[in-house]
């Protein structure tokens, strides 16, 4: 529930970070559209000049800026389609290779930046391609190839504006890899980083990985990174937000229930629309339930609820209900909030959890047939 919250809340992905915006000499009003996000007029400026027999040079610009129109409206088999009749040049191989990670075909896209890596060096699509290969390798858990792409990156290109994301993404492998001192020292260079925005980052990065994969001697210094970045009133409120919620999940670790609680009252608390407040709350009627405190943890649902910014997560609620009153042994008012959900939802894995759980309830009930059917279902 959480993850679909910062897909609503953060549209802009990973790769659209790191890729390059489309660039040459001919057709600045497609060039604008583009750079202002009207995709359907970019397209439709891009398909006219195709449509008046250009030069050979002004059609192949025309036909890049057709295809970024086009990612950008997510057509991603049109921009295969288009890109197919043209060659191995940096900018339509960088391009192919987009549309084949947004369709999740990452091992073609692999192959595309296989096949022209000589092609690619130098050119002005070769750091975002080798971001993007990298970004591919680690999603697939090719993990030796991701940090072999990811330090070829660092060497090749110190300056880039994409250097220091390149780093904290060397530290994410080296801690899958179990590399934890190696991604520590990376952190530690960045904590002390004068820009706030970059040290702030490594700090909440840092204590994570202290007390999730460190020893129990590491949390007093997580801990402490975190309580000053979260009572810090010159840091940005986002971190300090994400700061409260890892110290509550630290201080639970830690096996200090009330200090974990505390924390997350103060990240709601700080938290400024529904976006944020609700999966808090969620969390915190989570560990409520944990603590076999059922009468606040269903009040704080409630909460979440009522605030739901869209019916998707409204639904994911009503269920999240129905479990804690199933725990709490309610189970009559179980089997009805498992049914509102079932009258509302369409989501298969949710459908399947709720019949399960409605199954479960009626079993308690002893109304054996009804349970038989809903487990059947």
């Amino acid at each position: 529930l959480i993850s679909l919250f910062m897909l609503t809340m953060a549209p802009q992905s990973f790769a659209e970070e790191m890729m390059p915006r489309p660039s040459g000499n001919y057709y600045p009003n497609i060039k604008a559209s583009l750079n202002d996000g009207f995709f359907v007029l970019a397209e439709q400026q891009a398909r006219g000049v195709l449509r008046s027999n250009p030069a050979e040079d002004q059609a192949r610009e025309a036909a890049l800026y057709l295809a970024y129109a086009l990612w950008g409206q997510k057509r991603y088999s049109e921009m295969i389609e288009l890109l197919q009749s043209y060659n191995g040049e940096p900018c339509f191989v960088y391009w192919r290779a987009r549309a084949y990670f947004e369709r999740k075909q990452y091992d073609v896209a692999l192959e595309l930046f296989s096949e022209s890596k000589d092609r690619m060096t130098g050119s002005l699509y070769a750091p975002s391609s080798l971001r993007l290969r990298g970004h591919i390798e680690q999603l697939t858990e090719k993990l030796a190839t991701a940090e072999a792409t990811y330090l070829q990156f660092a060497k090749e290109f110190p300056n880039h504006h994409e250097a220091i994301k390149n780093q904290f993404d060397l530290a994410e492998i080296y801690t899958a890899q179990k590399r934890i001192p190696e991604a520590i020292a990376i952190y530690e260079v960045w904590v002390a980083e004068n820009s706030p925005k970059i040290s702030h980052r490594a700090e909440l990065k840092l204590a994570h990985l202290l007390y999730t994969q460190g020893a129990r001697e590491n949390f007093d210094r997580a801990r402490a990174l975190l309580s000053g970045l979260a009572a810090s009133s010159t840091a940005p409120l986002v971190f300090r937000i994400d700061a409260y919620v890892d110290l509550a999940a630290l201080e639970e670790k830690a096996d200090d229930r009330a200090a974990a609680m505390a924390a997350l009252r103060k990240a709601i608390a700080l938290s400024p629309d529904a976006h944020q407040r609700v999966p808090l709350k969620l969390l915190l009627a989570r560990m409520l339930l944990r603590d076999g405190d059922t009468v606040r943890a269903l009040k704080r649902l409630e909460e979440c609820r009522a605030e739901a910014p869209n019916e998707i997560i409204a639904a994911e609620l009503q269920l999240e209900k129905a479990d804690a009153l199933l725990h709490a042994k309610r189970t009559e008012d179980a089997v009805d909030a498992y049914q509102i959900y079932l009258d509302v939802a369409i989501d298969s894995d949710g459908l399947a959890r709720a019949y399960f759980g409605k199954g479960l309830a009626l079993l308690e009930l002893d109304r054996f047939v009804e349970s038989a059917a809903a487990l059947d279902k």
